[in-house]
C-alpha cells in the first residue's frame, strides 16, 4: 500500500462515519488536526484525500495516525456514554412500572422526580457521593427515588 493511500485511509478514520459530504468532511479533519497540534494546511488534507501529493512524509503519517487514534478515543467515549445514559434510561422506566404499579398515589412525588431526572429537567440541590451539597443536575427527590427503588431491581 502507499503512503498516500495509508494517508488517505487515515483520513477516513479521523472523520469518523457520518459525512455531510467531503467538504464538510474534509474541514471536520482539518480542524481535528488543528485541534490536536498538527499543522496540516486543507490543501494538504485535500491532496491525500485525492491523492494527489507526490510524497508523504514519514512524519505526516505519523501526525495523522495520532489524530486518528485520539478521535476514536472520542468517539469510543462518546459511545461508552451513549451506552450508559441508555441503561440508566431502561433502569429508571423499569423503576417507574415499578413505583406505579404498587401505588402510584402514594408514589407520585417519587415517579414525576425520576421522569424530570430521565429527562434531563431535573434541577435543585443535591449532595455527592461525599455528602457535599451541590446545586444543579440531579434533584434530591430524584436521587431519592433511585435510591428507595434500585435495591429492589
Amino acid at each position: 500500500m502507499s503512503d498516500v493511500a495509508i494517508a488517505r485511509n487515515l483520513i477516513r478514520e479521523i472523520a469518523g462515519d457520518a459525512w455531510n459530504g467531503k467538504g464538510d468532511m474534509l474541514a471536520r479533519v482539518h480542524s481535528a488536526c488543528l485541534k490536536h497540534g498538527k499543522d496540516f494546511t486543507a490543501r494538504r488534507i485535500r491532496s491525500f484525500w485525492h491523492g494527489e501529493a507526490a510524497i508523504v512524509a514519514h512524519n505526516e503519517i505519523v501526525s495523522l495516525a495520532e489524530v486518528a487514534a485520539a478521535e476514536k478515543t472520542k468517539r469510543d467515549r462518546i459511545n461508552e456514554a451513549k451506552a450508559s445514559h441508555a441503561e440508566f434510561i431502561n433502569r429508571a422506566s423499569a423503576v417507574l412500572d415499578r413505583l406505579s404499579a404498587q401505588d402510584a398515589d402514594f408514589h407520585g412525588e417519587y415517579i414525576a422526580a425520576l421522569r424530570d431526572l430521565a429527562s434531563g429537567a431535573a434541577g435543585g440541590t443535591a449532595t455527592n457521593h461525599r455528602g457535599e451539597r451541590r446545586s444543579g443536575g440531579v434533584g434530591r427527590r430524584a436521587m431519592d427515588a433511585m435510591d428507595c427503588a434500585g435495591d429492589r431491581i
